[in-house]
């Protein structure tokens, strides 16, 4: 009797370890637990082990960063597409993220659109970007001064400017003050 109570209690010890294994490998572990009760634990364990770890959750969590990195893309281009409408490779870019429905067999990747969008981060700061000649030969007033702050800022964000570059030019800018 104590040999039968000791049997059916290891049985159940290698189930509920069958179901924390199949939880560490993002599947349902109560599902697990239940099916090593109702074949054998050992049977569901290498079961488990042959299907191996379930990556769905990993791909699905790629598709969201992959689907809101294309939203701030169209979000920005949306919003600054008189400054980038020159552009034909941002124009391409946003044509193709604009129609693409992204999906787990889409090519594309974050990295992919991250370029594009620092890309257009350069032409709205390029287009905004004080002329040379205008800051020469105007006189300037201190709103002008600020705007010209922001923009050296987005330069620096973006790493078209060095922090060097952005101190000095930034102090010039501070001492027309």
């Amino acid at each position: 009797m104590l040999g039968g109570f000791f049997f059916w209690f290891l049985l159940l010890a290698l189930a509920i370890a069958v179901g924390f294994l199949a939880s560490n490998y993002n599947r349902s572990g109560f599902l697990w637990f239940l099916l090593a009760c109702v074949i054998s634990p050992v049977i569901a364990g290498i079961f488990l082990l042959i299907m191996g770890e379930n990556n769905e959750a990993e791909i699905l969590d790629d598709l969201d960063k992959v689907k809101k990195a294309q939203q701030d893309f169209i979000q920005l281009y949306c919003v600054n597409e008189k400054a980038v409408k020159k552009n034909p490779i941002l124009e391409n870019a946003f044509k193709e993220l604009s129609d693409t429905e992204v999906s787990s067999t889409s090519k594309i990747t974050v990295e992919d659109i991250d370029k594009n969008i620092n890309m257009l981060l350069m032409e709205v700061a390029r287009a905004e970007a004080p002329k040379a000649e205008y800051v020469e030969t105007h006189n300037e007033k201190a709103s002008d001064h600020f705007a010209q702050l922001e923009t050296l800022k987005k330069l620096l964000d973006i790493n078209a400017i060095t922090s060097e570059d952005f101190e000095a030019k930034k102090t010039e800018i501070l001492n027309r003050l």
